[in-house]
């Protein structure tokens, strides 16, 4: 048998993954591996100068390398091994007078001189088609990896007790070193390849330590979470190959990941939504090592996830990016081709997911693909991944029956203004243009069987003496649901201007319906808005006031940066503090609406939802508990009473647990 001693395809047979990439399913993914190095290699005869494409912190000027490496050592084809050697020397060039060689050899050189991914990459490519190099290609690699390459790891032991030990540039910079020489350390002698090697590993561990909190939800953002852990499982996957230590039995929250990964997809598994430093509005990205995760932790969910993101997405779906033929290298290798059981949808993965070091809570109606699902945000933090964070303690997303409806701006969009929570007289309370670090956080989370409630406190966030959101995902039949947000804030007792705002995503269009009511409608789905204020004796020498309306608000597109507009629905109250209660219902644009009914009482909110044959009551006592209602004595700020339509009460929730003495009700409130 043929065996490769280090690198990608150690612990490999050659002989039987020759075969492997001969037979289906596995032939498509090695012929589309091979046209894409063809195509990469046909680009880069044409031109000598080096274009760089980086991420992380890293330079990239080596395109397909590492899949040229791959279709050598399968088929012998001289032509992948010259695209190699071509990369080689493009690294001999930046690293020639280093560090001055990067601006020189690169045009346009910003950032760090550092090629870390690149280096990696072509290392791992140089020992799986060593024999199809030029001698003296190879050597120059050598010499390269003995002088530079092993070494470019910065300084881990720096970076990992200092207060970036969690962030993706620190993480990824110190497995490519690792990978580096891991696969050439030995070979060319270099005198600290063990110590190297394991700053990997210790990276391995900082990174699920400090940039997912102990649900596996990630504090930098999906984005960033996804890119870097493709280099973390890569890394654990080889250290395991090469006979070293198991980080899938010794780092245990990699299983919190996987399993966070499934929870927080959206509907159609189309995703995330796009929180904190996400680039796509919804992305899928690459995630071969849910292969991994389903062979070493027995997780079935796992390999359908991994097989149902391949599937063709909906061109008619806003922001869809993925694209359904993304299936690589570490697919073809991690993939044993056996097809799931089971889909995602057919799983009994619960309705929600909440991470409560992050802040970030993940609410549908079911898992088929037009479901309802709520995102919420209450802007947890890592201090160790400070550069990434925005203003978000009580923000939202909807995604509704196929659409994305209440969008996340991500990105370059730090502040409040930008983010689907009350703005304070008119500005952000800590603006900033790279990431915001004051923290929110989640101070109560429930189930319930017909809502999921989770409570924000943005107190710190904003600067005030309390600030409060609860939001209630409150569940009807089939894929019903409708979402309460009841903000509390108080500053300092002085009067204010408070802006409820609805960041509503570039393609849909805000129609006010009523004097305190809007709605935002996309292609298929729609989102009705009915707001209630307090009555003007809950305040009687300072009135609150009132008005709805929507505008086309600035923020930053999240590709170029550059300044980009989108349709937000703002709920305005002036007032001595704020309380505003708000019902959001999304519905098929094709379906009837669905009856709001305002019975606000003195000091306290009150709401009536008709759907389906229930009808709920929502009761919103702000900063007290004192509930006295025709039709309800409560001792609780928040209560949900659910009847039937004859008036029969069937269920109930209250924020504290406390009994509710509810009666029947024929409710005469204004709709």
């Amino acid at each position: 048998m043929d065996h490769d001693p280090n690198g990608l395809l150690k612990g490999h047979d050659i002989g039987a993954l020759r075969e492997k990439i001969r037979r289906e399913p596995f032939v498509s993914i090695f012929e589309d591996l091979r046209r894409s190095v063809d195509a990469a290699a046909a680009t880069d005869r044409e031109t000598d100068t080096i274009v760089s494409r980086g991420w992380c912190h890293s330079q990239y000027f080596t395109p397909k390398v590492l899949e040229a490496g791959f279709v050598y050592r399968m088929t012998g084809d001289a032509s992948a091994a010259a695209h190699v050697a071509r990369q080689i020397d493009k690294l001999a060039r930046v690293y020639s007078d280093f560090p001055g060689s990067f601006a020189q050899h690169i045009p346009g050189f910003s950032g760090r001189p550092t090629a870390y991914f690149s280096n990696a990459h072509t290392i791992l490519a140089a020992r799986m088609c060593r024999e199809g190099l030029p001698g003296s290609s190879y050597r120059t690699l050598c010499d390269l990896a003995r002088r530079h390459l092993i070494a470019d790891v910065g300084d881990p032991s720096y970076f990992f007790t200092h207060w970036n030990a969690g962030h993706n540039a620190v993480v990824t910079h110190a497995i490519a070193g690792a990978l580096c020489a891991l696969t050439l350390g030995e070979e060319v002698g270099h005198p600290d390849t063990e110590k190297i090697i394991g700053f990997g590993r210790d990276a391995c561990e900082m990174f699920t330590h400090w940039a997912f909190d102990d649900e596996g939800s990630p504090h930098e953002g999906p984005m960033y979470a996804q890119v870097t852990l493709l280099w973390v499982f890569l890394f654990a996957e080889l250290l395991k190959s090469h006979g070293r230590e198991d980080l899938f039995i010794s780092l245990p929250r990699f299983r919190a990941i996987a399993q966070a990964t499934s929870e927080m997809q959206l509907p159609g598994l189309i995703g995330f939504s796009g929180f904190e430093d996400c680039r796509s509005l919804i992305t899928q990205e690459m995630m071969p090592w849910l292969l991994l995760t389903s062979r070493y932790y027995g997780r079935p969910l796992d390999l359908a996830l991994w097989h149902q993101t391949a599937q063709s997405p909906d061109a008619t779906l806003p922001h869809q990016t993925h694209n359904a033929s993304w299936r690589g290298l570490l697919d073809l290798l991690w993939w044993d081709g056996r097809v799931p059981q089971e889909r995602v949808g057919e799983s009994t993965l619960p309705t929600a997911f909440f991470g409560r070091g992050t802040a970030v809570g993940v609410m549908r109606t079911s898992w088929s693909d037009d479901a309802v699902c709520l995102y919420l945000l209450g802007q947890g933090r890592s201090h160790n991944v400070p550069d990434h964070a925005h203003a978000d303690a009580g923000h939202f997303s909807i995604y509704a029956h196929g659409d994305y409806l209440a969008y996340d701006t991500a990105y370059y969009n730090f502040d409040e203004d930008t983010h689907s929570v009350v703005l304070i007289d008119d500005k952000p309370h800590w603006p900033t243009k790279q990431g915001n670090l004051h923290q929110g956080r989640f101070e109560l989370v429930e189930r319930h069987a017909m809502l999921d409630f989770v409570g924000v406190d943005a107190a710190a966030a904003k600067g005030c003496m309390w600030a409060k959101r609860y939001v209630l995902f409150i569940r009807g039949e089939g894929d019903f649901a409708y979402i309460v947000t009841l903000d509390k804030i108080n500053p300092d007792v002085k009067t204010h201007n408070y802006k409820w705002q609805l960041q509503a995503n570039t393609h849909t269009r805000i129609e006010t319906t009523g004097p305190l009511a809007a709605s935002v409608i996309g292609n298929r789905a729609r989102l009705d808005c009915t707001f209630f204020n307090t009555l003007p004796e809950d305040f009687p020498t300072c009135p609150h006031t009132m008005k709805v309306y929507a505008d086309h608000h600035n923020h930053r597109h999240v590709w170029t940066g550059e300044p980009e507009t989108n349709p937000r629905l703002v709920a305005e109250q002036v007032g001595p503090n704020c309380t505003i209660m708000a019902v959001i219902v999304p519905r098929r644009i094709v379906e009837p609406a669905i009856p709001v009914v305002d019975a606000t009482a003195y000091r306290t909110g009150c709401a009536y939802v008709e759907h389906g044959q229930w009808i709920d009551q929502i009761v919103f006592a702000s900063d007290h508990i004192y509930v006295r209602l025709p039709d309800l004595h409560a001792s609780s700020e928040v209560a949900v009473i659910r009847r039937d339509r004859r008036g029969n009460v069937v269920d109930s929730w209250t924020i504290d647990g406390k009994p509710v003495h509810a009666s029947r009700t024929a409710h005469k409130g204004t709709p």
